[in-house]
């Protein structure tokens, strides 16, 4: 039996596969690709396969679209963050002072202590970082009141 492997629809002979003459071929398209595979023996007619899709999925990885900026703020006061991620279905993660501590593009949280944020976004194909922002936490000031 003879093999010839062919790109495109079944009985479309117009493009064949280089090397494509064994009963099964490896590919790697750049794109989504149809093949098929015409066997030929020597008391057989010709038989054609049905064509098989290769589908090619093209992967992005995570990119943050905006900056992060140091805030100061009151002790109790609650923080919110959003972070903008373009990329393939990235999924974030918000880190405070190293320790992860959320998950999704927005933060939010009381803080009573001045805290390094981060925020971490990932997928299958790549990750991206923001910048190391820090939420300076201040005491309210108390009045005194002299009599």
């Amino acid at each position: 039996m003879s093999y010839q492997w062919f790109v495109g629809s079944t009985g479309d002979t117009s493009t064949p596969v280089n090397n494509g003459t064994t009963s099964t071929i490896v590919v790697a398209p750049p794109n989504t690709t149809s093949y098929w595979v015409r066997v030929t023996g020597a008391c057989a007619p010709v038989a054609n396969s049905n064509a098989a899709t290769v589908a090619v999925t093209v992967c992005v990885p995570p990119q943050i679209l905006n900056t992060l900026k140091d805030q100061t703020v009151l002790a109790g006061t609650i923080v919110s963050l959003t972070i903008n991620v373009a990329g393939s279905t990235p999924s974030v993660s918000w880190f405070a002072n190293g320790t992860l501590i959320a998950f999704g593009p927005t933060l939010t949280t009381p803080l009573i202590q001045t805290t390094q944020i981060r925020a971490h976004a990932a997928n299958a194909c790549g990750s991206a970082d923001s910048d190391l922002i820090t939420i300076t936490v201040t005491s309210p000031r108390r009045r005194t009141v002299l009599h």
